[in-house]
């Protein structure tokens, strides 16, 4: 009962941090946890887990397009940063699994960019991620082409460093 109620606590006080979008590190490093939780777990049911995914990452594109969002600026602990990079990573390589039109599309090509800029992001998640993609995809990226394209060249990545 009482991890019940620290758990409504802790999401209601994110409910208005996101709301104000004016995160503190501690909420960040709540959203993360929980994040690395439901990416991490074995759901039984496909469906479930895909919506858990697509809740992170709408989540994590929420908190990214916080302008007071900055990881390495932060006052992170290395283990804390570890686990923010850890979601995001794990998260984008699911939704690219699940539903990569979330992320091919020009705002989230634009918005990955300038987290890159700014060092929220690193570019071998974004590696990692797009090589799995395409390795799964055997190179049929159907309407995706195009975006798949521009994120290579905004992200500063070559075909040649995704192997395959």
């Amino acid at each position: 009962m009482k991890t019940i109620f620290l758990f409504f606590i802790s999401f209601g006080t994110l409910g208005f941090a996101q709301e104000n979008c004016n995160y503190s590190e501690k909420d960040i490093v709540s959203i993360f946890k929980h994040i690395n939780k439901t990416d991490a777990s074995n759901i039984k049911n496909p469906e479930v887990r895909k919506n858990d995914f697509i809740h992170n990452f709408d989540t994590i594109i929420r908190i990214m397009n916080c302008s007071d969002f900055e990881i390495q600026n932060g006052n992170y602990s290395k283990r804390e940063k570890r686990k923010i990079e850890d979601g995001i990573s794990r998260t984008l390589i699911h939704v690219f699994q699940s539903a990569p039109e979330k992320i091919l599309n020009d705002s989230t090509i634009d918005l990955f960019k300038k987290q890159l800029e700014i060092s929220n992001m690193k570019k071998k998640t974004l590696l990692n991620a797009l090589s799995i993609y395409k390795y799964d995809n055997s190179n049929e990226f159907g309407n995706l082409k195009s975006y798949y394209s521009k994120a290579l060249e905004n992200w500063d990545i070559s075909e040649e460093e995704m192997g395959y």
